[in-house]
């Protein structure tokens, strides 16, 4: 006895069958990766969709030392990674390995010139790509506001806002740095904000610590 699944079947649950296997892929490769595990499946989905499919012959340049920070994972092929004269290949990347991710988080230019090794398909996207389907927002801050937003979740007063409301507010939170053994607020001073600490600890001081 077994189970069958028909073609037009799984072609009218998952639409487009081949693309939902190849985001699989990808879903499986980001996976790997930190702050990839940071972000909610539909903003996974959204960098995924930023991706763009590049077909590549032999020896064809992907990228150039101090190109805009880019990001792609190798779908077929090999690539080689060389250092800024070109003379030694310091790497191979194959299929299913990504190149570019420090870059992409870090917003750095690219460090080394990447070229096909051999015919390839690339999944690829710039620091830019990535702004245009998130608002102008990088991948640091949108995991920042995500954090954010798990935080004020927890909080009775922000509890019953709607998705949109809370998406406001934190697109509202400005980032204040202050010194060591610096005042943030004092006592009976107005209360004009709220506060989150990002980094770093913050002591509350009462009159008995004056």
């Amino acid at each position: 006895t077994c189970l069958a699944l028909g073609k037009a079947s799984l072609k009218n649950l998952l639409g487009d069958v081949e693309k939902a296997f190849v985001n699989a892929t990808i879903h499986s490769v980001l996976d790997n990766f930190e702050i990839f595990q940071k972000l909610s499946i539909g903003q996974r989905e959204n960098f995924i969709n930023s991706l763009q499919e590049v077909v590549l012959k032999e020896n064809e340049t992907v990228c150039n030392y101090n190109d805009e920070a880019t990001f792609f994972i190798v779908m077929e092929g090999e690539l080689n990674v060389y250092d800024e004269s070109e003379l030694e290949v310091l790497k191979v990347i194959k299929a299913g390995e990504v190149f570019g991710y420090e870059e992409i988080v870090k917003i750095d230019k690219m460090k080394f010139k990447v070229k096909t090794l051999t015919k390839s398909k690339i999944k690829k996207c710039t620091i830019n790509d990535v702004k245009k389907n998130f608002q102008n927002l990088t991948l640091k801050e949108i995991v920042h506001n995500n954090e954010i937003k798990k935080i004020l979740s927890q909080i009775f007063l922000f509890k019953s806002l709607s998705k949109k409301e809370i998406d406001k507010t934190v697109s509202a939170f400005d980032e204040v740095q202050f010194n060591d053994n610096e005042f943030i607020v004092k006592k009976g001073e107005p209360a004009k904000h709220f506060f989150l600490v990002r980094d770093g600890h913050v002591q509350i001081i009462g009159d008995e610590n004056k």
